[in-house]
Formats: structure tokens, C-alpha cells, sequence
């Protein structure tokens, strides 16, 4: 599927499967280099036991991560389902994903690492809260605070090693927001307090001191537009709020605005007609889809634009002479059983119709040859039956029943039509 965005064309390739089975959540990295998918079943073999009645205690599932750059797929973990944690999000290096067990003994937060390692974090002792985790470095930085009548009180902020065995503590300006982040470049983090000043912490020393907030890593707009709803395929598309060929049109608007919605046309392009959740991972490279079983990817590719409408073009060619081979192949049909001769151009139609797959294929099929038997053609093979036209050309189909391409021809220059023109008065 092809579509247009900022004056170029792109293709969506085909879907490629990779990782199969069936999938409760899955959730890209920041910077789209990878995916983690929890599978809940590889196989319907659990489903089939529970339409039985047989219902499992507590199946194993599995913690996977797929590498989009080298089509890589890694287990991180294969768990009990009661006693699996739920991951939240990845950290923001990408180095691993944070994920919390609610219930039990284990009850707490992990870190599941992209080596397979997984580490659980120590609680905070009642009534201390824990803020967000991040990883600057070799460690971990988490916040904590205690809930109290005005806000959020006693804020402390916490640096562990790789391994969380040993911590150092620093306590943190009141009436401090609850989220820390890390400046890049440097092995230190800052947070905000009431009044809008940044405060940054070396995670050395120990050091605070009043910054100017830390430039965001530029955000770049992406090129492609996802949309996804239940009652329309998953489209993708540029990002053109305005265009009636938005990919946020719905069939139903499409159809509103006398759209065709069989072939949405070059504002966007059809990703999957189902999909239960999608998205385009970061770089504007990878769209993924999750299917009911399954996750799939599609790159997404720039094509010469040239190159792109003559493939058009030789598709259109291909169906067209489809089209013209079916109908020269009925009309032989139809005059093996009435004695070769061929239906007159009134109602021909209507009388090779039943040796056609559908009406369809005789649309725009200009019939030449009329009420003749085919004793009375002397060159089959040369005398024309009819034709299909479009733009560049004609699928010209052919009494025997074979079609080919004819071109169409360049039209004359001015000084030929003036010429051509002069001879015929």
C-alpha cells in the first residue's frame, strides 16, 4: 500500500509476523528500537482447556523483547501468570523495563533487564511513597516522600547500584514535585519545586544547586499519522488535519464526503482491516499492529515517485487485460454452443453473461466484432473483438481469445495537426 506525505511517496511493506501467539500488552521503547510483548498463551491449547472447563491454576507466561533492528527475539522471563510483575514502562535509556507485582509475598517493583536479569527494588518502608525510577549511568535514581497535609512532605531522593545492594540517600528541598529526570550528559538529575525553580542534584556528591532548566532533547513532529478504531481499518497517513483524505476519515466519513472506500487514494494507505492495538515506532520506520494472535511489523519505505506510478500503471495494465482475456474467453464460450456465431452489440451482454465470473469484468469492454459467425472471419488472430481503454493505452482482446497491450500514441505535434489538417481539406 502506498501513500503521499510532505510531496513524497511511501510504501507500507507487508506485514511481517514476529512474534506469534497470543499477547496481553505490548509496549515500544522511547526510541523505537525495541518492543516488549507479554505473551500470554504461544499456542490456542490454554483457550481450548478453558472452553473445556479445565481452567489452569496459574499457566506460565512469558516476557518477551523484539529487537527491530536485527528481527532478534528474546525471553527475558518465563513466570507463573499469579506471580509474573506487570511491566509499566521501559526506563528512559532503553536499557530495560520497570514492572510492578501488587499482590504476595513478592509483591514490589522489578527491573527486568534486556539481559534477561531480574532484579527485584527494595521497598520503601510504610508510610513512604515511591516516585518514578529512572537510570543515570550505572544506577538507578528513585524519589520518595511521605503524604502529608501539605502535600508532599520529607522528600528524599535515593541512588542505587546496578545491582540495588547498596544505596545513598539525599534529602530534597520542600514542597518538591514528585518527579525526578535526569539532566542530560551528566551523572546528576534535578526536579522542580513550587515556585518554578529547577533544582539539580550531583549524584556524586550529593550537591544541590539552582539550575536553569535542562534543554529537552528536540522533539521531532513524526512524518505519518496512525488512526485505528473499531468500526474502520488501522490507516496510515500524513499528518494533514485538513485533507479530506485524513487518515482520521472513517469509512462512514468517506462515504459522507463521496470518497471511494475501497481504495482510500494517496492521502493514506490501509496497515491492516484488523487490528486490535497499533502504532508507528519512533523514527517514522516501523508501524505495528497486534493482531488476535500475534504481533506483526511493516517498514515503511520511500519510493521514486516515477518509479511508484509506473508500477501503478502496470498493475492497471494487469487487471485490465484480465479483464479484456475473460471476456474474449466468454464470448468463445458463448459461440461453441450457438454455432460460432457471435451475439450482436445491442445485447451482448446480457447474452455472454453467464459465461463470465461477474458482470463486472465488462465494464468498460467496448465490443467491435457484432453479429458475425466466426466462419466468416478469414483472420482471427488479427481481427479485433473489442478493447478495454484507459489513459496510456488499451487491452486490446482478439476473436481467438487472446489479448495484448496497445500503447497509446503519442499525439501529433502542432506542426503535423496543421499538416494532417491541410491534407484533409
Amino acid at each position: 500500500m502506498t501513500f503521499m506525505a510532505e510531496g513524497k511517496a511511501y510504501m507500507v511493506l507487508p506485514a511481517k509476523l514476529v512474534i506469534d501467539g497470543f499477547l496481553q500488552s505490548i509496549i515500544p521503547s522511547d526510541d523505537g528500537r525495541y518492543i516488549y510483548a507479554f505473551l500470554f498463551a504461544s499456542d490456542d491449547s490454554l483457550f481450548k482447556a478453558m472452553t473445556a472447563g479445565n481452567i489452569p491454576e496459574n499457566p506460565t507466561v512469558q516476557h518477551i523483547v523484539y529487537d527491530v533492528k536485527s528481527g532478534r527475539k528474546t525471553v527475558l522471563a518465563e513466570l507463573p501468570y499469579l506471580s509474573s510483575p506487570s511491566v509499566q514502562n521501559w526506563l528512559p535509556d532503553g536499557s530495560g523495563l520497570y514492572a510492578r507485582l501488587g499482590e504476595g509475598d513478592a509483591a514490589g517493583g522489578y527491573i527486568l533487564g534486556l539481559n534477561g536479569n531480574i532484579i527485584k527494588m527494595p521497598e520503601m518502608p510504610a508510610p513512604r511513597k515511591m516516585g518514578n525510577v529512572i537510570k543515570v549511568g550505572g544506577s538507578f535514581v528513585v524519589n520518595s516522600w511521605v503524604a502529608g497535609p501539605s502535600g508532599y512532605e520529607d522528600m528524599k531522593l535515593h541512588i542505587y547500584t546496578a545491582d540495588f545492594a547498596s544505596v545513598r540517600t539525599f534529602d530534597l528541598p520542600e514542597k518538591t514535585a514528585p518527579f525526578v529526570a535526569p539532566i542530560p550528559n551528566q551523572l546528576a538529575v534535578y526536579v522542580r519545586n513550587d515556585n518554578g525553580k529547577f533544582i539539580g542534584i550531583d549524584l556524586v556528591s550529593g550537591r544541590l544547586s539552582e539550575i536553569q532548566r535542562p534543554t529537552s532533547p528536540t522533539y521531532v513532529e513524526p512524518k505519518f499519522y496512525i488512526s485505528h478504531n473499531e468500526k474502520s481499518p488501522m490507516l496510515i497517513g500524513a499528518q494533514d488535519w485538513n485533507s479530506p483524505l485524513s487518515p482520521l476519515s472513517t469509512l462512514e466519513e468517506r462515504s459522507k464526503l463521496g470518497l471511494p472506500q475501497s481504495a482510500p487514494g494517496d492521502g493514506f494507505a490501509v496497515v491492516t482491516k484488523e487490528a486490535l492495538t497499533g502504532g508507528l515506532l519512533a523514527g517514522d520506520r516501523f508501524v505495528y499492529h497486534l493482531h488476535e494472535r500475534g504481533l506483526f511489523l511493516s517498514e515503511i519505505i520511500e519510493v521514486d515517485k516515477a518509479l511508484l506510478e509506473e508500477h501503478k500503471n502496470a498493475a492497471e495494465r494487469t487487471a485490465l487485460l484480465s479483464k479484456a482475456k475473460q471476456v474474449a474467453t466468454g464470448m468463445m464460450i458463448y459461440g461453441a454452443d450457438y454455432d460460432d456465431q457471435f451475439p450482436s452489440i445491442d445485447d451482448w451482454t446480457t447474452k455472454i453473461s453467464p459465461y463470465v465470473k461477474n458482470m463486472e469484468v465488462m465494464d468498460g469492454f467496448v465490443y467491435m466484432l457484432g453479429d458475425k459467425n466466426l466462419a466468416d472471419i478469414d483472420d482471427p488472430a488479427n481481427t479485433v473483438l473489442g478493447y478495454i481503454d484507459c489513459k496510456d493505452g488499451r487491452a486490446v482482446a482478439y476473436v481467438d481469445g487472446h489479448v495484448k497491450w496497445e500503447p497509446r500514441k503519442t499525439p501529433p505535434l502542432l506542426a503535423e495537426q496543421k499538416h494532417i489538417f491541410g491534407l484533409l481539406r
